[in-house]
């Protein structure tokens, strides 16, 4: 509904994207990396997936089925560091051995 209000008045901010989502591979993974890099989170890091009052559930389906992939992509590839920057704000925890970073809008970080 907020998308399709959002696009009535012309405006380029959307909730979701139709592209935004990975594609998913169930196949040809690697099989282990030291870093990942994504626009969405995987399911298991913060912030946790609650669905707000605007949002359509077709929208927010497509998100927990993006974020459930990339959940699959960590239990696969089982990175030491994974980024992301969907949420425009800076946090960071650590799930089982992987150690994740949500990047703030225009944040850089050193990879050592």
């Amino acid at each position: 509904m907020i998308n399709d209000s959002l696009i009535k008045f012309g405006s380029s901010k959307r909730v979701w994207w139709p592209d935004e989502a990975p594609m998913q591979f169930a196949e040809g993974l690697p099989e282990t990396a030291n870093i990942v890099v994504s626009h969405e989170a995987p399911l298991s890091f913060d912030p946790l997936l609650m669905q707000a009052d605007y949002m359509r559930n077709e929208t927010f389906l497509k998100i927990v089925e993006s974020r459930k992939y990339l959940d699959y992509v960590l239990s696969h590839v089982k990175p030491a560091s994974w980024f992301y920057g969907h949420y425009h704000c800076h946090f960071e925890g650590s799930y089982q051995n992987t150690l994740y970073r949500c990047l703030d809008i225009a944040e850089m970080t050193q990879i050592t």
